[in-house]
């Protein structure tokens, strides 16, 4: 049982991929924190499932990512030295798409903004994908995987190694700013705190209600394909890869086969679409089976760029994104608290390779009030 009067200068509601990264950047910089989460992360109910992560810095969606990338990259090459893993793994990583599709023109541009290093390529060099012969190829060969998993973990631990204390399996009930200070009451006991960090993912409208109507959460279908020829989706063969196909919104991405960490077999050729799925309601059910239909398009792609490469049986596992209006992220201080409660929502399904730098930030805004990391286009602002 906790007591009343355990008192930090910050409380993070969220352990999964920003608050892991929050409790390291604050518990380094000296910080009394406390970590809350309902669950034991890492699990599968949030956003962070799944085995891998792409990390790329010639960011399509916006330019003004990648200063945040840049960090980022530093970060998971810090976090690597210090737990003595390679963390992030650079296996390089291809796009494929017509010249005009944000997903080519996109990374072109930030590359051209900020000499991030890309080639155009020869599809004949992969010829695992069967696409059409107007389609652009670039590679980028500074990117590669994160495993979501190991980079949680690692976070964690290097924030209780600066004395972070992490209470899993213990739900907030309620939060409150009175006297110029932030009281936590848990299923367990009440904390108190100068500073609140909500990084809660799929349960930021519960945590905060007045973002709940800018949050949608969606069920995401991720899929492993057995290959026929196994070589050819190797790592060290294939890179990572992303591809836009005009039939769907948003782009397909994919890796190669990734051996386990733990005893080294090989789950299959992950890929997945990249938009978003269908509405999740009520986000403390457990997510249902895939239904057939949310397989359509996967395997669509699989018939017409990878024919007869796979084998027809496909392993399925869920995801969830927590959609924000526009697919940026929100990054901002609750009005009318005096800076005291910052939050860091409504990744879309792109945040987990910016979690180092959005850890620092979020640092920053907890400790200092401000950053001097460019996040002024994620403020809520924009909504206003």
């Amino acid at each position: 049982m906790a007591m009343e009067n355990s008192c930090f200068d910050a409380i993070v509601i969220g352990l999964g991929s920003m608050g892991s990264a929050a409790c390291w950047r604050l518990a380094q910089r000296g910080a009394k924190v406390l970590g809350l989460d309902t669950f034991s992360p890492p699990h599968r109910r949030g956003s962070h499932g799944g085995d891998s992560r792409i990390v790329r810095l010639a960011y399509f969606e916006h330019p003004d990512y990648v200063p945040l990338l840049q960090k980022a990259y530093q970060g998971w090459d810090e976090l690597a030295e210090w737990k003595g893993i390679a963390v992030f793994e650079r296996t390089g990583l291809l796009y494929f798409g017509p010249t005009h599709h944000p997903l080519i023109s996109g990374a072109l541009e930030s590359s051209r903004l900020y000499s991030v290093p890309i080639e155009r390529a020869s599809v004949t060099n992969y010829p695992l994908f069967h696409v059409p012969h107007d389609y652009c190829c670039l590679l980028e060969r500074n990117a590669g995987f994160v495993r979501p998993d190991l980079a949680i973990q690692a976070m964690l631990e290097a924030a209780q190694q600066y004395g972070s204390q992490h209470r899993t399996q213990e739900r907030v009930l309620e939060w409150k700013h009175e006297r110029g200070e932030i009281r936590v009451n848990t299923e367990r006991g009440i904390y108190r705190a100068k500073k609140l960090i909500v990084t809660a993912g799929a349960w930021g409208g519960s945590v905060l209600a007045q973002l709940k109507a800018q949050l949608q959460v969606s069920l995401q279908t991720l899929v492993w394909a057995k290959a026929k020829n196994p070589a050819q989706v190797a790592v060290g063969t294939l890179p990572c890869w992303t591809l836009a196909d005009e039939q769907y919104p948003g782009i397909f991405y994919g890796f190669p086969a990734i051996p386990s960490m733990v005893d080294g077999s090989i789950r299959g050729f992950k890929l997945a679409h990249h938009a978003p799925g269908i509405t999740v309601t009520d986000v403390d059910r457990e997510d249902p089976v895939p239904q057939p239909d949310s397989l359509a398009s996967v395997r669509d792609i699989l018939d017409r760029y990878f024919p007869n490469q796979f084998e027809d049986e496909l392993e399925v596992e869920t995801c969830r994104y927590t959609n924000s209006p526009d697919g940026d992220f929100i990054i901002d201080s609750l009005p009318d608290t005096n800076q005291s409660v910052v939050y860091a929502l409504g990744f879309s399904g792109h945040g987990f390779k910016f979690a180092p730098a959005i850890g620092e930030v979020l640092a920053d805004l907890a400790l200092a009030g401000e950053t001097q990391i460019p996040i002024g286009f994620l403020s809520a602002g924009r909504f206003r």
